[in-house]
C-alpha cells in the first residue's frame, strides 16, 4: 500500500508539531557512516579511534513504509500514523527526511570536526568545504538506503511556512 498526495495532507493535518531549537547530541551511526564516507570519497584524514566517531549501530527494523516525505520548514510530522479508510484504520509508516533540520546537523558535525580536530584538510580547504562534501554524502547514502527500502513508493515534498501552512508537492517515485 502506498499513499496519495489527499491521504499525506490528511497525515499533515492530524499530526504536524512545530521543531524547536536544535540542540548538538551524540553522533548517529548514519551520521558517522556519512563522515567516514566523505572522507574516503574526498581524500581527507579522520583521526576515526576519537571518542567522538564511537556510535552504536542502530538495527534497522524491517519497517514497511508507504511514502517517502522530503520536508522543509519549522515543522515536522510524525513518521507513524493511524489513517482512517473505508475498511477501518491502518497503521501507516512514512519514511521522512527533514532537509533543513539534517542541512543545519551537518553544519554543526563540520564545525565540531574542525573545532576539535578531528579531520585534516587539503590546504586551502575549510569548514564550509567540509560541510558542503559531508552533505553530497549524506544525499548518496540517503538516496542509496531509499533504494533499499522504499523502493517504488511515491516521493512528496512537504514545504511548511512560518506559520504551520503547508504545501505538498508530488515528486515522482523511488
Amino acid at each position: 500500500m502506498s499513499l496519495d498526495k489527499a491521504e499525506i495532507s490528511e497525515l499533515v493535518l492530524a499530526n504536524r508539531l512545530k521543531l524547536t531549537d536544535f540542540v548538538f547530541d551524540e553522533l548517529t551511526f548514519e551520521e558517522k557512516e556519512m563522515i567516514f564516507s566523505a572522507g574516503r570519497d574526498f581524500g581527507f584524514e579522520l583521526k576515526e579511534k576519537d571518542e567522538f566517531f564511537q556510535v552504536k549501530p542502530v538495527i534497522d527494523s524491517k519497517k514497511e513504509y508507504q511514502a517517502v516525505i522530503f520536508i522543509t520548514g519549522n515543522y515536522s510530522v510524525k513518521s507513524r500514523y493511524l489513517l482512517q479508510t473505508n475498511e477501518g484504520a491502518v497503521t501507516i509508516e512514512v519514511f521522512l527526511y527533514h532537509q533543513d533540520r539534517v542541512k543545519f546537523r551537518v553544519r554543526q558535525i563540520a564545525k565540531k570536526l574542525i573545532n576539535k580536530k578531528l579531520v585534516k584538510l587539503y590546504p586551502g580547504c575549510d569548514e564550509e568545504y567540509l560541510y558542503e562534501v559531508l552533505l553530497e554524502s549524506s544525499d548518496s547514502l540517503l538516496f542509496e538506503r531509499l533504494k533499499k527500502i522504499a523502493k517504488d513508493l511515491p516521493i512528496y515534498q512537504l514545504s511548511f511556512e512560518t506559520d504551520g501552512g503547508f504545501e505538498i508537492k508530488e515528486m515522482g517515485i523511488v
